[in-house]
């Protein structure tokens, strides 16, 4: 009697489960084609990097038919107001500013590619180790029973992974009924192959679904006096620098010159100086004063030196004296892919030099094939470059002590990949797990044609989980991750009309008929929006010409806010106009 009791409770139970199972598999079916055929997506938020570097160096070399075009910005550690460095180039350079936003801007649209979720191939693995597991094991009586429960959880736990949101649990759901109901009737000797056909065509449904988704300003200064031995071939003054081209015959007399004005180098520099000096090269003296004192590691805006050379070069022999580790980013536009030894490349592309008022529909934080090449500093150096490579490295001195070469070396894109806390675990429990439920399949296989005992599946299998888990947490730790907020996959749409919001209550401090503010007024007004209306913007704003930022500049009879959106892309708005309206 009580056997017959649990018969009648565990057929009561199967029922259950038979109408679970197939109103699961129903809203399956109806699923399917709402998720793949209709046009208004889900978008979740994509993770964007909050990850803050500033290396020692910023460089942008730029070449063409004999010409480079350097642009180089340096970070200065030090107390006082007067700051001097000397750059050597192989010939006489035009010296001119660029402007604070440049490498931003170049950082913004070259971003290492951010991994925080995960491809569903290992996914698929895991559902299929799952499948295979039990299908190995069917009509087979095993004490190690586990082993069922572990493939039903692979089994759902790759459609998670896979498909993700709520239609992937949904799926799971279905698919581990439909399996433990599958097992059930296994072990019963009930037939089993509608089950597994319900189970085969739930996971081809989601494949073929996922199968689409599977294929994205200077004036030139009269020359200071020459010394003997040396010669001054030009003085230019750009921005907030003043530069002394000088040519050498002389290492002493040269060394004499600088000491002279002002320009101290170590006495170990003597060897690398004479070395250039044979090369015939000539030494750009820059320097720049400050009203105020200051400490602390500051970047004052580039300067670009256009100047003549048959090979691509980045000069390095005299920033290695007496210097320690020295980080460098370098980004380079020329005719191909660049490579220079002891670099690492971290972005490589083509590059597109689109209409500058054309309306972009997708933002470079969800990179582009082809860097677009829009903003004005930008354009303005890049001509006419048909390829971009940005490179990064932490020289030690003995590695300056010659000068970076560049080579060309091929078309072949490249991205780098960093990953949040959440996208590194992901892969590594994908990978890992995906390793060990492999091995689950041929424990099973194994048990299946009598080769290895339950004991012995067991014993293998938990060394291979142990042996998983420690070389998935050495990857974890080894991995790139980096910071990351979540950020709307719409927010590139929707900054320029925050940041217009900001500038308009800015521009009600200013009443028509009253006098036209300064610049000054109106940096102030900007900052004052923001400091009391934060959330109006998903992250402040500063005055830099560089995406998502702002400057505040003056024009004949106006004070103008140029704001620059995702591709650098500039906006404009008038005070003038802002009064006039009565704002």
């Amino acid at each position: 009697m009580k056997h017959a009791s649990q018969m009648r409770r565990f057929g009561g139970l199967a029922l259950v489960l038979r109408w679970i199972a197939a109103v699961a598999f129903v809203l399956g079916l109806l699923l399917v084609p709402m998720k793949g055929w209709a046009d208004g997506k889900a978008f979740p938020p994509v993770a964007v990097s909050t990850e803050v570097t500033m290396p020692d160096q910023r460089a942008l070399l730029v070449w063409s038919n004999g010409v480079e075009r350097l642009a180089i910005e340096t970070r200065i550690v030090g107390e006082g107001t007067n700051f001097a460095w000397v750059v050597p180039l192989p010939s006489a350079p035009k010296v001119e500013a660029a402007t604070v936003g440049l490498f931003p801007t170049l950082a913004w649209l070259t971003p290492p590619k951010l991994v925080n979720e995960t491809e569903s191939g290992w996914w698929w693995v895991w559902s299929a180790s799952g499948l295979a597991s039990l299908f190995l094991r069917v009509r087979r009586e095993t004490p190690s029973e586990w082993m069922d429960g572990v493939a039903i959880f692979a089994i759902g736990a790759g459609l998670v992974g896979a498909v993700g949101d709520m239609f992937g649990v949904a799926s799971a759901i279905e698919a581990a009924l439909l399996s433990a109901w599958t097992v059930r009737r296994l072990r019963r000797g009930e037939p089993v192959w509608g089950s597994f056909a319900l189970l085969l065509v739930l996971l081809t449904l989601i494949t073929g679904m996922l199968l689409p988704a599977l294929g994205t300003a200077g004036g030139s200064a009269p020359a200071q006096p020459e010394a003997d031995g040396v010669r001054v071939l030009d003085r230019q003054v750009a921005g907030v620098f003043e530069s002394t081209t000088v040519l050498a015959k002389d290492p002493a007399a040269l060394a004499t010159w600088l000491k002279t004005n002002g320009y101290r180098l170590p006495e170990s520099a003597r060897p690398v100086i004479e070395a250039y000096v044979r090369d015939g090269w000539v030494f750009v003296a820059s320097r720049v004063r400050r009203e105020a004192a200051f400490d602390g590691p500051h970047a004052l805006h580039p300067l670009v030196f256009t100047f003549a050379t048959a090979k691509p070069v980045y000069p390095l022999r005299l920033t290695g004296v007496d210097n320690g580790p020295l980080k460098v980013e370098l980004f380079v536009l020329g005719p191909a892919r660049a490579r220079i030894p002891g670099f690492e490349v971290v972005d490589a592309r083509p590059t597109a030099y689109p209409d500058p008022d054309l309306k972009f529909r997708q933002s470079p934080q969800l990179s582009p094939p082809t860097l677009n090449v829009i903003h004005p500093a930008l354009r303005a150096l890049a001509g006419d470059a048909a390829f971009e490579t940005r490179m990064k490295a932490t020289l030690s001195p003995e590695q300056m002590r010659a000068d970076a070469v560049v080579e060309w070396d091929g078309n072949t894109p490249h991205q780098q990949a960093r990953y949040s806390a959440r996208g590194a675990a992901l892969t590594c429990v994908q990978g890992f797990g995906g390793g060990w439920l492999i091995c689950l399949v041929l424990a099973a296989a194994g048990m299946r044609f009598r080769s290895w005992s339950g004991r012995r599946a067991i014993g293998i299998l938990s060394g291979a989980l142990v042996l998983a888990a420690v070389i998935g947490s050495v990857c974890f730790l080894r991995m790139p991750v980096v910071p990351v907020r979540m950020e709307s996959r719409f927010e590139w749409l929707r900054a320029p009309d925050r940041a217009e919001g900001v500038f308009l209550r800015a521009g009600d401090e200013f009443k028509a008929g009253d006098p036209l503010p300064s610049v000054d007024s109106v940096r102030a007004a900007i900052r004052k929006v923001q400091r009391e209306h934060p959330a109006r913007l998903s992250r402040p704003m500063i005055e830099e010409d560089s995406p998502r930022n702002y400057i505040v500049r003056a024009v004949p009879g106006d004070v103008e806010i140029v704001y620059f959106n995702d591709h650098g892309q500039g906006q404009v708005y008038s005070i003038r106009n802002f009064m006039a309206e009565g704002r």
